[in-house]
This record gives structure tokens, sequence and C-alpha cells, in this order.
């Protein structure tokens, strides 16, 4: 049997608007070198804020609006990042 490899991260949304104090769930989904998909648990991503004076994301995929501003929401695992804005 063929070990599946993961050469990509699909996020939920590429970008989002959101208001201040306003809530956005983003959530990632394995793609698979040879074939297949499946969402990904949170405890095997890390969600990665560019400035969390902005905006904040848990390890749920929780983004969290503080100010006004654009910010790059990164998720990792299995040595692959895919970034939302």
């Amino acid at each position: 049997m063929q070990e599946k490899k993961l050469p990509s991260i699909i996020l939920s949304a590429d970008k989002a608007e959101i208001e201040l104090t306003e809530e956005a769930n983003l959530t990632a989904t394995a793609v698979y070198s040879v074939g297949g998909n499946s969402l990904l648990e949170p405890e095997n991503i890390t969600y990665t804020s560019s400035d969390e004076s902005i905006a904040t994301v848990t390890q749920n995929g929780v983004v969290t609006a503080i100010k006004e501003g654009t910010v790059i929401i990164s998720a990792a695992g299995y040595h692959t990042e895919k970034t939302a804005k």
C-alpha cells in the first residue's frame, strides 16, 4: 500500500472580512498526493496570526478581529502551510 503524503492544506476561507470583535471559524483540510482529502483535527494544525494586535486566532481556528487592518492567518501541519488574508 502506498503511503499518503500531504502536499497541501486547504483552508475553509482564502479571504474573510469580519467586523470588530466578530469571529470567523477556519478549518483545514489535508489534500493527499495519492488522492483524497480529509478534515484535519485542530491538534494536528498550528494556526498563527501575522499581527495579533489586529486579529487573534485560537488553536481551534477561531479568528477574532481586534482592530481594523489586514492580517494573514496561517495554518501549518505535516510540514505544509496555507495562509488566508
